[in-house]
């Protein structure tokens, strides 16, 4: 594993998706005063991405974990084929994620809500969800996963001119040697 052949965008991409795991355990809805999030034996008036979503948590999960596997892979593989096919999917799956997680943020899933006080399964009025800071943290990464996914994927690891590096980026001390063969010669002479 060389961390060498890490550049800015598998830094960020992989930056990203720890933060993107952070936050799936901050408040990402905040509920009113006096109104409380169900179910009753758990009343709580903040609702994490575990708690908030159903498929959509573990999906951002995912995303996060592919992020961290894109900068993993690029540091340890000498060839960039096998970093460039994953950061190519982590850029569709971080597109198709930070879609899915904006219409979430625009329409807050539904949660239901008891009134403090009341005994399990009294209704009080349903109250307005806010946006707690989690779900901007989220947003965040997710865009900080998508971008870093297109840096990566830009990166074409030329050398800067007067220094010379292997396939994957990574310095050497000389230029590699190219082997030169002489050409074959035409069928039937000798």
């Amino acid at each position: 594993m060389d961390l060498r052949r890490l550049r800015v965008g598998e830094w960020i991409a992989g930056a990203s998706g720890v933060l993107l795991l952070v936050a799936l355990f901050l408040p990402w809805y905040e509920i009113g005063e006096g109104f409380v999030a169900a179910p009753a034996d758990k009343l709580d008036a903040h609702a994490s991405a575990w708690d908030a979503f159903t498929v959509l948590d573990v999906l951002l999960a995912l995303g996060a974990l592919g992020a961290i596997a894109v900068l993993v892979v690029t540091a340890a593989y000498s060839t960039p084929a096998v970093p460039l096919a994953m950061q190519t999917f982590l850029a569709i799956l971080a597109l198709l994620l930070l879609v899915l997680l904006v219409f979430r943020l625009i329409d807050p899933p539904d949660v239901s809500f008891v009134q403090s006080g009341g005994g399990p399964g009294s209704r009080g009025h349903v109250a307005e969800v806010d946006r707690a800071a989690g779900a901007w943290v989220g947003l965040a990464a997710m865009l900080g996963i998508f971008a870093g996914a297109l840096l990566a994927i830009r990166d074409e690891r030329r050398s800067p001119a007067g220094l010379h590096t292997d396939l994957s980026g990574v310095p050497v001390s000389s230029a590699r040697e190219i082997e030169t063969l002489p050409a074959p010669r035409p069928e039937g002479r000798r």
